[in-house]
């Protein structure tokens, strides 16, 4: 660590030599599956559904024991891309009172949004988006990986009413 006083201000600088495994960090391979390496939101870590069953992000069942098939793999291949990106984002649904029901695997969840720049995207009512990582697309192959979110994730929702709609926020814990 290096402390340097000046009379604007103190400078604290630390060199760490240990690898940071940040949450939510999305890989991809070649054959178009992505792996999202643990995060949580409000605590809840998300799902990705595989071959009809819902798998937590960190590779563990609902009891936090070891899945027998690992960390789960959302396969993003197939899906036509107009405008050359795509997202991979945290999708949660809340109640009428913005409450995420945590025993519903389907509440918070990790999906591919191939058409988030597309005006016709529907919105749905108590569903918020919070993109974890953006796709860039050369025809049928991702060439580029923006990570978005490098922490755990608090959320905030807002009703709507008739002046303006719903929304959710999200936030770094």
């Amino acid at each position: 660590m290096k402390l340097t006083v000046t009379p604007d201000g103190t400078w604290i600088n630390v060199v760490s030599r240990a690898a940071w495994l940040h949450p939510f960090r999305v890989s991809v391979s070649a054959d178009l599956s992505v792996r999202v390496r643990h995060g949580s939101i409000d605590g809840d870590v998300p799902r990705i559904r595989m071959e009809g069953e819902w798998i937590r992000i960190d590779g563990t069942d609902m009891e936090y024991r070891p899945h027998p098939d690992g960390q789960p793999v959302l396969d993003i291949g197939g899906d036509a891309l107009e405008s050359g990106r795509s997202m991979v984002a945290a999708r949660v649904v809340v109640n009428d009172q913005g409450e995420m029901d945590v025993t519903d695997p389907a509440a918070n969840t990790v999906v591919h949004v191939p058409d988030w720049d597309s005006p016709e995207r529907t919105v749905e009512a108590g569903v918020g988006y919070q993109p974890l990582a953006v796709l860039y697309w050369q025809g049928d192959r991702v060439v580029q990986r923006y990570p978005v979110v490098h922490h755990h994730l608090i959320r905030y929702y807002r009703p709507g009413n008739g002046d303006r709609p719903e929304a959710h926020f999200f936030g770094a814990v």
